[in-house]
């Protein structure tokens, strides 16, 4: 379990937009009415959900180029 790659995200993680889930976004000007799946779509299309279970090893690195996650054990023999 000392191994970054046994590790994922359980929960959904945070658009873009700051929540869980899309909302529908505006018609763009000149445009008159737009199916509110397409709405979806394009926002959809902005900012992509990720990969539910997805592995910790691929997070993007903090300032100073740190890692986002730091594994550590106690009392283990390796």
């Amino acid at each position: 379990m000392v191994d970054l790659s046994k590790w994922v995200h359980q929960s959904q993680s945070i658009l873009l937009q700051g929540k869980l889930t899309h909302t529908p976004g505006v018609a763009l000007p000149g445009e008159e009415e737009v199916e509110e799946e397409v709405l979806m779509a394009r926002e959809v299309k902005k900012d992509p959900w990720e990969e539910r279970l997805k592995p910790i090893a691929l997070d993007n690195k903090t300032l100073g180029n740190m890692p986002a996650w730091v594994l550590r054990s106690w009392g283990t023999k390796e």
